[in-house]
């Protein structure tokens, strides 16, 4: 008897590795950007979970990708309900830079996380799993159970929303 044969593969141990390695780190930025960065020890936390409840379903889900990516946002909800109640003083306090740069620089991407936080959370979340988690409208789609055409339509609204919030300031009005 070999030692393969004595132990079940469920989803394909180098397959697990070989996916965790290309997407947990986009899956654990895509949640702090939908969650915030007050979260990434929870999103790190739920992403290393998914990869544990992959190796041990039974069979391989017909799109792995997706399939991690259902279970880690259905877990990051669940968990940022009770997390939100613990850590509301800590989000109260002043977030750290995430990397030095020049004034000008830190302007505009508080202006870029404020102008997606006026998103409704639809269009938050497509524009987030779209960009930070690199995903195709279409495993959007199959993410949050919505058809094609509303996703094209909430990130197409999203991004002009935040075009026009981002360019506002800049604008002046000439007599």
């Amino acid at each position: 008897m070999s030692d393969h044969a004595a132990k079940p593969d469920y989803c394909g141990e180098e397959i697990a590795v070989d996916l965790f390695r290309r997407e947990s780190a986009r899956m654990v930025a895509t949640l702090t950007g939908q969650f915030g960065t007050q979260h990434l020890q929870l999103a790190e936390d739920v992403v290393q979970e998914a990869f544990v409840r992959l190796l041990d379903h039974g069979g391989r889900p017909p799109n792995a990708k997706a399939w991690l990516y259902r279970t880690v946002r259905n877990a990051a909800i669940s968990e940022v309900r009770t997390a939100t109640r613990r850590q509301r003083r800590e989000r109260d306090a002043a977030r750290p830079d995430w990397f030095d740069a020049g004034h000008a620089t830190r302007l505009d991407a508080q202006a870029a996380q404020a102008a997606l936080e006026t998103l409704p959370a639809a269009q938050r979340e497509v524009v987030v799993l779209r960009l930070w988690g690199q995903m195709t409208l279409r495993e959007v789609a199959d993410l949050t159970g919505s058809a094609i055409s509303t996703i094209h339509d909430q990130y197409r609204a999203a991004l002009a929303h935040v075009r026009r919030q981002l360019e506002a300031p800049w604008k002046t009005k000439h007599p």
